[in-house]
């Protein structure tokens, strides 16, 4: 069947419309629906609240019963002599007109509630209080498979009215309410439809169900009505199926299949690749919206292959170093975490052992980053050769390498620890160029399986232990001992946690750096990353000594609010390169900060003079997302600039980006190094060529040599930082700066 226009179908449902409209008697038909619908609503009401009135009877006919129960002489005696309650109970009770017909159950209490000689209470509450007492409460017994209503009357001492305890009793609800006498409502009909075991008297009428008695007059009014109506009707009711047989099978069965379709695929995306709509339809728009469909699912399948593979990529790149090829401090991190999640239920022998060489900035310095990008290399393959099979390697810092040894003690992690110093004195470090030995301090700290609770405090014992290790007089091996922690903890804390807290407090010691931001095409400086430093007493403090201690003590925004009012006072100062800018990082606290605009203001009339950027890390927007978008937000609107720092870090970049709302994407050099791998470099390309279709602005981190400089112009970068061009320097210094001519 040849396929017909939607423009056809739509023609037929004007003419059946109009045919429809000619037969007036449908309004007739609606008006007599209209009236049988008032009266359904009216007696529908009065139902209610004839049902309301029955159940405010029923309550107080059992309050009339638990008052009449209580005043009971015998009730009071069994108080005072309980011996033979429950016989009295079971004989007497039951049988007295003092109980009223219909009680289900009966007991009485003592004055703290308790139940007279513990004898089951059943339905009723084995211990009263007041809630209980002033509570009508309705209970399900699903031995009886009875709804019953419960009632407490409390017993006083006719001479001095003292309280003498509490009566309490039962009446099947359902039963007693099909007892009365009605007048629209069907008693047969009466239950509760509900799953609840117990609830107010006062919630019954709204979990019950129940209809109304017949109305033989109304019945025969509406046959009557229908009667006439119908021969007016008939010739609509026609007309109407015949439409409704167009619609369901011309248009709304064909777009059922399209949209059952799509909702398969947004539930289940993985069936993506899994096969295309192949159904037939007949309208004509319909096949065009199939076919478009389907050529949006192979390109969406080619979309998805290649973002798998990107991002499997940069899971790899996420965990592993570029430059020595051991695994990096995320992966320890993760690994650490899975070692504390399994020590939890299996008691462990667990060392970490912690390498530093000995004064490598000074051979870096001294030899250039080249041959010390060569020492870390053979130093982490010399230690990995020593480590046992299965463990790991991790490069935690600049020149820190650790490790973790699971069921292994002390005796052996010390061998360990021996064979790797003797793999390192073996190795002929010399050849490099390098005229001193290359030497490597250890620190060593275990846990043994009776010690757990220590297992949180490894990591500082072997920060403090290769801390040790690398003084003078010490062994470059150290394990760590109980009588070590009150020195390291003040050798470690005091001075530096003072220095910290010092100047969040009072801003004194805190110095801004600043590293330009070069243009890669015009050769001139955009911005200024502002990086903060510490000088305390004459000590100098590095970032890497700092932000642990932020960390740790949660100081992450009062940190960010003393950098923000330095770099303030720099730009009111114009100490700052006019036409330049600033770039500030702010960290994932004060990003989700509710009151950042707020200390965030000042800087705002220097936007006349300067362009500030903010960076934040993809970790925040995306643990952060909700809270840390709409600041950005705001911030965009005053007029900073968003940027998104060590891009390339983390796997989930590509995923989140675009909803992520910035300007500038900041490639991490842990990124920007592998362009010097082929495999590498193509996968940087596609993801700046992605990032130049999106329209981001790119700037390329860690630029240290004219070579990488010539990959990052081929990979299409606009922006450009690193030690090439210029280190971080003090304000004051800023007017001096010397920038190399990128080569055109």
């Amino acid at each position: 069947m040849k396929p017909v226009s939607l423009k056809n179908y739509a023609l037929i449902l004007g003419l059946i419309t109009i045919l429809i409209f000619l037969f007036f008697a449908f309004f007739t038909r609606t008006q007599i629906k209209s009236a049988q619908e008032n009266l359904n609503q009216w007696k529908m009401q009065t139902t209610r609240e004839e049902l309301t009135s029955a159940i405010a009877a029923f309550k107080l006919d059992g309050q009339k019963a638990a008052k009449e129960f209580s005043e009971w002489d015998e009730v009071r005696q069994q108080l005072s002599s309980p011996a033979f309650y429950e016989y009295w109970r079971n004989q007497r009770m039951v049988n007295s007109d003092f109980l009223s017909p219909g009680v289900h159950a009966a007991h009485i209490y003592t004055v703290d509630g308790k139940p007279l000689m513990g004898v089951d209470t059943g339905e009723l509450s084995k211990q009263l209080n007041n809630a209980v007492i002033n509570q009508y409460r309705v209970i399900f017994v699903p031995d009886a498979q009875q709804y019953y209503a419960t009632f407490y009357q409390p017993i006083y001492n006719p001479t001095d009215h003292a309280l003498s305890g509490y009566v309490g009793l039962s009446l099947p609800l359902i039963a007693q309410l099909k007892k009365k006498q009605w007048h629209f409502v069907d008693e047969h009909s009466l239950k509760f439809n509900t799953t609840q075991l117990q609830f107010k008297l006062n919630e019954a009428q709204s979990l019950m169900a129940y209809t109304k008695k017949k109305d033989f007059s109304s019945i025969t009014v509406n046959t009557i009505l229908s009667n006439t109506a119908q021969s007016l009707i008939a010739v609509s009711f026609i007309i109407t199926v015949l439409l409704y047989l167009l619609l369901i099978y011309g248009v709304r069965r064909p777009l059922q299949h399209l949209i059952d379709y799509i909702l398969m695929l947004q539930k289940q995306p993985d069936l993506l690749d899994s096969g295309r709509f192949n159904k037939k339809l007949f309208v004509k728009e319909l096949n065009s919206v199939a076919s478009a469909l389907n050529t949006y699912q192979d390109e969406l399948n080619k979309v998805y292959g290649n973002l798998d593979d990107k991002n499997k990529e940069l899971l790899h790149l996420a965990y592993t170093d570029a430059l020595t090829g051991t695994q990096n401090r995320r992966a320890f991190n993760d690994h650490w975490q899975h070692i504390c999640s399994v020590a939890e239920s299996a008691r462990l022998d667990i060392c970490m052992m912690l390498f530093d060489i000995n004064h490598f900035k000074a051979i870096n310095d001294s030899y250039g980053h080249q041959v010390g990008d060569e020492v870390l290399i053979n130093v982490a393959r010399l230690i990995n050769s020593q480590l046992r099979e299965g463990e790991h390697l991790y490069r935690l810092g600049g020149d820190e390498f650790g490790t973790v040894m699971i069921n292994c003690s002390e005796e052996p992690a010390l061998e360990i620890a021996r064979r790797c110093l003797q793999s390192l004195e073996s190795y002929d470090f010399f050849s490099l160029g390098i005229k001193e030995n290359v030497r490597v301090s250890v620190g060593i700290a275990c846990t043994h399986s009776q010690q757990q609770s220590d297992l949180d405090n490894l990591s500082w014992q072997a920060d403090s232990a290769v801390y040790l290790a690398k003084r003078p007089d010490n062994n470059n091996i150290v394990t760590f001992n109980p009588d070590m922690a009150e020195s390291s903890k003040s050798l470690f804390s005091n001075w530096m946690y003072e220095a910290v807290f010092s100047a969040i407090e009072t801003g004194e010691g805190i110095q801004i750096h600043y590293q330009p931001i070069i243009d890669i095409a015009s050769g001139t400086i955009c911005y200024y990353e502002s990086l903060v430093r510490i000088v305390h007493k004459g000590e100098f403090i590095p970032p890497s000594h700092i932000f642990p201690i932020i960390t740790a003590r949660h100081l992450d925004k009062q940190m960010d609010q003393a950098i923000v009012k330095k770099i303030h006072a720099d730009l009111s100062a114009q100490r700052i390169p006019a036409g330049t800018g600033v770039s500030i990082n702010l960290s994932g606290p004060s990003t989700s900060s509710p009151d950042l605009q707020e200390w965030l203001e000042p800087l705002v009339a220097c936007l006349d003079n300067y362009k500030l950027m903010f960076e934040v890390t993809e970790t925040v927007l995306i643990t952060q997302m909700t809270k840390a978008n709409e600041n950005l937000k705001c911030l965009k609107k005053l007029g900073f600039i968003i940027a998104l720092d060590d891009f390339g870090s983390g796997y989930s970049s590509v995923r989140y980006l675009g909803s992520m709302p910035v300007d500038v994407v900041k490639f991490d050099m842990s990124l920007i190094h592998d362009l010097h791998d082929p495999r590498q470099r193509t996968l940087i390309h596609s993801l700046t060529n992605m990032m130049n279709e999106i329209g981001y602005q790119m700037v390329a981190e860690g630029i240290e040599d004219e070579a990488l400089l010539d990959q990052v112009k081929q990979a299409g970068f606009d922006y450009a930082q690193g030690y090439y061009f210029a280190r971080p320097l003090p304000v004051e210094s800023l007017i001096d700066i010397s920038i190399k001519e990128p080569a055109h």
